[in-house]
């Protein structure tokens, strides 16, 4: 049976956040009016993980069989939740000091990588991205359209300084590929990840990163969104997640934060690669301020407490 409503961020993730009820706060940042929602019913769009048709072979083009990026996603995240479940039972004994403050192995930290490198390209926010993307190309070359019915033929467009070669485009050509499905090219890049694991490059680029996984015990909770993995450059070094200095976090829970540090800036730091902090309310308040500014439409809590914090 074909699914209908396909979570970008996993269930089994936001189940940390909400109560026994698996119900959570919901703000819509656009409306800034709090509700209360079960789980399933956020954070989700219909079909939204389905090729369209027509990028399909016959044999897939069933909705059951579109749905093999949806399926895949499924069962990762049954070893996902494992990982999760993991590492709070870990923070957990080392608040109670039952064991050290070096939470998990290098062999973990590669392996729950690449359930972040997911994480990070699967949501709504990388969606618009592509979407974006595809509508400025279709910009440019509708530009380039104009100017080749005056001329009667497509200008050759030389990108030598751009791409460092000697060759250039040929918009005939290359007004084929501006008509393809921003959806598509989007999954495609989630296959490329799920078929890669450990070793895609966004997942390499997580485990190089000095992790520090934050332990919460002030009053506040920590919260999440459906653009749960926020980034804070470091000066005007950019805000990818493998700029200089940049700091990439992601909530765990409303108690704990995992906070990977870019290596070549925060280098003195390696030797506590993996270790258990714990997080002062200055720290809790940033990082809530960057989940609100950074989600795509919702921010999530486990308390009814973080409206003031939207406006």
């Amino acid at each position: 049976m074909a699914v209908k409503q396909q979570h970008f961020v996993p269930r089994c993730y936001l189940k940390n956040f909400a109560n026994h009820r698996e119900q959570i706060f919901v703000i819509d940042k656009d409306t800034q009016k709090p509700y209360l929602s079960n789980i399933k019913n956020i954070a989700n769009r219909k079909y939204f993980n389905d090729f369209p048709v027509e990028f399909l072979p016959d044999e897939y083009k069933k909705k059951e069989e579109a749905q093999f990026i949806e399926i895949d996603l499924s069962n990762i995240e049954n070893k996902f939740k494992t990982a999760l479940r993991h590492v709070i039972e870990r923070l957990e004994s080392i608040e109670t000091k039952e064991s050290s403050n070096k939470v998990i192995d290098r062999v973990f930290k590669s392996n729950l990588s690449f359930f972040l490198a997911l994480q990070l390209v699967r949501t709504m926010s990388q969606r618009q991205k592509f979407q974006n993307m595809m509508q400025d190309i279709s910009d440019l070359t509708s530009k380039f359209d104009h100017l080749g019915t005056k001329n009667q033929e497509y200008p050759e467009f030389s990108i030598i300084e751009l791409i460092n070669s000697s060759q250039s485009i040929d918009f005939n050509e290359f007004k084929v590929s501006v008509e393809k499905d921003a959806n598509a090219q989007h999954l495609f890049f989630i296959s490329d990840i799920l078929d890669k694991g450990a070793n895609s490059e966004i997942a390499k680029i997580f485990a190089n990163h000095i992790w520090f996984l934050g332990i919460n015990s002030t009053s506040i909770p920590l919260l999440t969104s459906d653009n749960p993995i926020v980034i804070k450059p470091y000066q005007n070094h950019g805000c990818g997640i493998d700029s200089y200095g940049v700091q990439v976090a992601y909530p765990i829970s409303p108690k704990y934060l995992l906070v990977m540090h870019e290596s070549s800036y925060w280098g003195d730091y390696k030797s506590f690669d993996r270790q258990s902090i714990n997080l002062t309310e200055k720290c809790v308040t940033s990082h809530n301020k960057l989940q609100i500014s950074q989600c795509h439409r919702q921010i999530y809590s486990s308390e009814n407490t973080f409206v003031s914090l939207v406006k």
